[in-house]
């Protein structure tokens, strides 16, 4: 066996303006995370980011890369048992909302659920960290009581005010 000073280092590639400019472009100038553009508050800068670490063994090609904001790229790193703690929060979260959510995504590779305004910010927020999980509103206008009930996997705390119905998948 080889001295492991005689391996091979992978060196990371500069990401050429073009490409930064393609990517940005693809990903409509915005933070894929958090929604975050310079074209809406000019204190934003944004990056590019690699979805997969290049410190994994990312790939340094179109797919593995990603608009996010300084905040965001900064926030997120590499640590896996990080991400592994604020995974669990989450799924710790959608429990609390109703465990039914973790059912089916379990079950069938996704959910479809109501939370209140409250319980549904919390979710963002931690996927924002990990993301982790697609999150796809679906367009409905739910306030009140039981509002939405019929609409998929129904919030244990109604407090009457507003909801939002989602859709939950992990990714990959």
């Amino acid at each position: 066996m080889g001295d492991p000073d005689d391996m091979p280092v992978r060196k990371r590639p500069t990401i050429t303006p073009k490409t930064r400019l393609r990517i940005f472009g693809r990903d409509n100038f915005k933070c894929t995370v958090c929604g975050a553009s310079p074209a809406l508050d000019t204190a934003v800068s944004l990056e590019i980011d690699h979805h997969v670490p290049f410190s994994l063994g990312g790939a340094d090609e179109d797919g593995n890369y990603r608009t996010l904001c300084r905040r965001c790229n900064r926030g997120k790193g590499n640590d896996e048992v990080l991400n592994k703690a604020v995974d669990s929060d989450l799924l710790n979260w959608l429990s609390r909302v109703n465990p039914e959510i973790l059912e089916a995504m379990a079950r069938d590779g996704e959910a479809v659920a109501v939370a209140n305004a409250e319980e549904f910010a919390e979710i963002q927020k931690l996927n924002r960290v990990f993301d982790g999980y697609e999150i796809t509103l679906i367009p409905n206008t739910i306030i009140g009581f039981h509002a939405g009930y019929n609409l998929g996997i129904y919030t244990l705390e109604d407090n009457g005010g507003p909801k939002t119905n989602f859709r939950i998948a992990p990714r990959g």
